[in-house]
């Protein structure tokens, strides 16, 4: 071929190559429309993440559901359709579970599956009104006095005191003529709560009265004699300090004389279960020839001239010491002194120690104790040392008069009169 042929021959072949060009080009071109040169495609779809942001709930309650997909054409949750990332706040009914599909065009996927469980919660807790307060100035008095009631009652509905309906909180001052039970009563749509105390009312005591004659009363060691026209029996074996117990044998109640030389001077009138003239170690307690009465269940005391020194409230009186007795009242006890006033109240589970015939105080220090724990109080009732320890001696019991020994979580210390507890 001569040069001249060639370079005509060029644009001929520069033709044909464009045309295979373009024909290429076409086909890639259709392939891409068909997806066949798509990228994306060729990359698995990725669940990055999808949580639930509670997996218990109770009925009614919601729960959302975050996700975040790559790579995906198409993600469902349980058929709804969702986009790449977001959030849903789902209110299932029962236990469900939420599955995430995520899937490109080419038909690969990848599921994740969340189950929310819903539970039925529990009943609410029954609320019904509480007593907070129910109490009485006094338990027992002389007929004639009177006493005022107090309550306090949170969260009722209604209150009633005896039947009679009343504020929630108050007090009410009452004149009963005889031995009551005063009730109360609350209520609301949850329950219903109540409380009760009794007032005691006694008959005043006789007033003491010299025997004359005729009725004098030869003192006849378990002789039946006659006084008043009623036949009573005197217990001389049984006599202390000058006086003696007596019983009316009708009733069978006894009273107290005193001995004024060979005749009997009536103390108290025979109106008592029992009475008792105790041994006592106090000289104020002997000269005052205390005299301990029992009415039904509870205890009281009077002196030898006939005087009400306490209340017939205890249901147990300890002998005086150096001027103060332990007592018990519903199970609880305390600290009178010789004139009867309470000096400890009766709230403690124990006063002193263990044994009927303890001294209230020693070295002026009473151990107490409540629920377990123990502290002292001193003899004008203040609670100096509080109910912190789990043992305690009296004071002086280790030598040292105005020191205790004692145990606080388990260690040793040494407890003061100022309240100072040091571990040793």
């Amino acid at each position: 071929m001569s040069e001249k042929s060639f370079w005509k021959s060029i644009p001929e072949v520069l033709k044909y190559v464009a045309g295979i060009l373009g024909g290429i080009a076409a086909i890639i071109f259709a392939l891409q429309q068909l997806g066949f040169f798509n990228s994306k495609d060729k990359i698995e779809p990725r669940i990055v993440s999808f949580e639930a942001t509670r997996e218990r709930v109770n009925i009614g309650e919601t729960t959302k559901l975050i996700w975040v997909v790559e790579n995906a054409k198409s993600i469902t949750i349980n058929d709804q359709a969702v986009g790449l990332k977001g959030n849903l706040l789902k209110e299932p009914k029962s236990t469900t579970k939420y599955i995430l599909i995520a899937s490109n065009s080419k038909g690969s996927s990848t599921t994740q599956t969340r189950t929310v469980e819903v539970v039925t919660p529990p009943p609410p807790i029954p609320k019904p009104p509480k007593i907070d307060r129910f109490d009485v100035s006094k338990d027992t008095i002389d007929k004639g006095e009177s006493v005022t009631l107090r309550w306090h009652v949170t969260g009722a509905k209604e209150v009633h005191l005896n039947d009679r309906k009343v504020a929630v909180s108050g007090n009410e001052k009452v004149t009963p003529k005889k031995t009551s039970d005063f009730k109360l009563w609350a209520s609301n749509n949850d329950g219903s709560a109540s409380d009760e105390v009794t007032v005691t009312v006694l008959e005043l005591a006789s007033p003491p009265s010299a025997v004359t004659e005729p009725e004098s009363l030869p003192l006849l060691p378990g002789v039946s004699i006659s006084f008043k026209n009623k036949q009573i029996e005197i217990f001389k074996d049984r006599a202390r300090f000058g006086l003696v117990p007596f019983r009316e044998n009708t009733t069978r109640k006894y009273g107290v004389g005193e001995v004024v030389g060979n005749q009997l001077k009536i103390i108290l009138a025979p109106d008592y279960s029992e009475v008792i003239i105790p041994e006592q170690s106090d000289p104020t307690a002997v000269k005052n020839g205390m005299i301990e009465v029992r009415k039904g269940k509870l205890w009281g005391i009077f002196d030898r001239t006939g005087r009400k020194v306490t209340t017939i409230s205890y249901d147990h009186i300890s002998p005086f010491y150096d001027g103060f007795a332990v007592v018990t009242r519903k199970g609880k006890e305390g600290i009178i002194n010789i004139n009867g006033k309470t000096i400890v109240p009766a709230d403690y589970d124990q006063v002193g120690q263990n044994s009927d015939e303890r001294p209230a105080f020693v070295n002026d220090m009473a151990p107490v104790g409540r629920d377990g724990k123990f502290g002292f109080v001193n003899k004008a009732g203040k609670l100096v040392v509080p109910l912190i320890l789990d043992y305690s001696t009296n004071f002086g019991q280790w030598g040292n008069p105005n020191t205790a020994r004692a145990k606080s979580n388990g260690k040793w210390v040494t407890c003061d009169k100022s309240g100072n507890c040091k571990s040793d």
